[in-house]
């Protein structure tokens, strides 16, 4: 289910949260559908996530960097690779360089609580 609303956790800047069964996206996003898309696969690998671990998956995300770290870069990495499919690289000019440099700037970003810094961000997915 995708339930958009005013979930608190958008203050820190994520577009979307995902809360098992749930998928919260922010109302205002102002993206394309495409952009709709890219965020909504990132969020089901989190479903996934979520229901392999159940409850403690949550504890662990919250209080581990390095747990956090290891599930954003399997949703990233799955958000990657939907942006730079073929049909997606010349349908909307994708530039997988950008890409990458978007990914790590949100790894390390606000939203992530300093769970790692810019260049080493860069310097994994640039690995993809």
């Amino acid at each position: 289910k995708y339930i958009s609303n005013k979930n608190p956790l958008f203050y820190f800047g994520a577009n979307a949260v995902t809360i098992f069964p749930h998928i919260y996206i922010k109302n205002n996003l102002e993206i394309p559908a495409v952009g709709l898309n890219a965020i909504v696969i990132h969020e089901k690998i989190h479903l996934n996530q979520q229901q392999k671990d159940g409850k403690s998956w949550f504890v662990k995300y919250v209080f581990s960097k390095k747990f956090r770290l290891s599930q954003e870069l399997d949703a990233y990495k799955a958000e990657y690779k939907f942006w730079v499919n073929d049909n997606n690289l010349r349908k909307y000019k994708i530039n997988p360089v950008e890409v990458r440099k978007s990914i790590a700037r949100s790894l390390s970003g606000k939203t992530y609580f300093g769970m790692i810094g810019y260049q080493e961000a860069l310097d994994i997915v640039n690995k993809w």
